[in-house]
């Protein structure tokens, strides 16, 4: 855990500032030496910030948290506290809604992390791993020091990774790691950010120098309901985050947006910002002119056009990768290092001597006749 500390009146204005707080009780002018969602990671001086999940509500755990340590609690402006042993030495803070709470809460308290770094998050159904795990080779291979976070878990680029309890964690454990990246030195972090995180505003507060979409197909439906909504989770990163990006941490987001797929043209309609599209189309700013798939590996002829950049180029690839699916992946990197006005020509080693990490590269490596994964 990072040692750091906030005064609560400190933090109290922040939720007040987005429209957050509803009411103080107790001292506000207390030390908060961390924030936690989970009451078994509370610590003495930790807020304690009660999230409502599908199987357990955090305010059912105000007493072990504060039997824990908690200095403060973080609760829905319905709850009315009975015999849940909160002492006169508890504050208890009242917002709208504590999950938007818990991140603005986790982004202040670790001083803003994503505004120092080159942040890019990767989101769709199919295909974020493999992505996430391609751009940060090209940004290594221009000299970035690069850090992941993701399903494989958090580190930095070819190092062990840290495993995480979810694909993209609860906002603690994100501001967490970004602050720790940017205290380190990183200069980009690669994340994915799934729909569930994106629903249940985990990444708020992270603003993102480049969001890129994949593709959008029928999962994780029993959450999200339906397609739509679904898909409006995955927009967020496009509508919202961009929007945040730009007017707090003045940043010009760029969407990477998979031209060919369905979900992908309804995206760029929607979007906050500007889009550079990828595909097998020649009508997609960065495309394939030629592409062979066979047992042994896949070739590829890139064509870039990318005005709102100022990039015009051609890359000649050869890479162990297989599968129409995996050529999607390595054109998602390509536009992704374009959007962020690299040299995307120097990257083309980094795809070329691309290799999977090894838990994963069952998902990489696939013969280009068996039918794609999803992963």
């Amino acid at each position: 855990m990072c040692k750091r500390s906030k005064r609560l009146s400190e933090l109290l204005n922040v939720l007040a500032d987005a429209e957050q707080l509803v009411m103080v009780s107790g001292d506000s002018e207390r030390m908060v030496t961390a924030i936690a969602h989970d009451s078994r990671m509370v610590s003495d001086g930790a807020m304690f910030v009660c999230i409502r999940g599908e199987k357990h509500d955090g305010h059912d755990f105000i007493r072990d948290s504060v039997q824990r340590g908690a200095v403060a609690i973080v609760a829905d402006k319905e709850y009315i506290p009975l015999n849940d042993g909160i002492g006169v030495g508890t504050t208890i803070v009242y917002v709208h809604d504590t999950r938007r709470a818990l991140a603005l809460l986790s982004t202040a308290f670790y001083d803003y992390p994503a505004h120092q770094l080159q942040l890019i998050g990767v989101t769709g159904t199919n295909g974020k791993t493999t992505t996430v795990h391609l751009i940060a080779a090209c940004m290594h291979q221009l000299g970035k020091r690069v850090a992941l976070l993701g399903t494989m878990g958090v580190g930095a680029w070819q190092s062990p990774m840290e495993k995480l309890p979810h694909t993209t964690p609860e906002a603690p454990i994100v501001q967490e790691h970004l602050r720790k990246f940017a205290d380190a030195g990183v200069e980009t972090v690669v994340m994915e950010v799934s729909s569930h995180a994106l629903s249940q505003d985990r990444v708020l507060g992270c603003a993102f120098d480049v969001a890129v979409f994949t593709n959008l197909s029928q999962d994780h439906l029993d959450y999200h309901g339906d397609l739509d909504s679904y898909f409006t989770a995955k927009a967020r990163l496009f509508i919202e985050y961009a929007v945040y990006a730009r007017d707090e941490a003045n940043k010009h987001c760029v969407g990477v947006v998979n031209g060919d797929d369905s979900y992908g043209k309804r995206l760029m309609k929607l979007a906050k910002l500007p889009i550079i599209t990828y595909g097998l189309h020649s009508d997609c700013h960065v495309c394939v002119q030629h592409m062979d798939i066979s047992d042994r590996g896949t070739s590829l002829e890139v064509k870039i056009r990318a005005p709102i950049i100022g990039c015009t180029a051609q890359l000649n690839l050869t890479t162990t990768l297989l599968g129409r699916f995996n050529v999607y992946n390595i054109l998602a990197a390509i536009a992704t290092v374009v959007a962020l006005g690299e040299d995307v020509v120097a990257t083309a080693d980094a795809i070329s001597n691309f290799t999977p990490p090894p838990l994963h590269i069952g998902e990489f490596l696939v013969p280009a006749r068996a039918r794609p994964v999803p992963f």
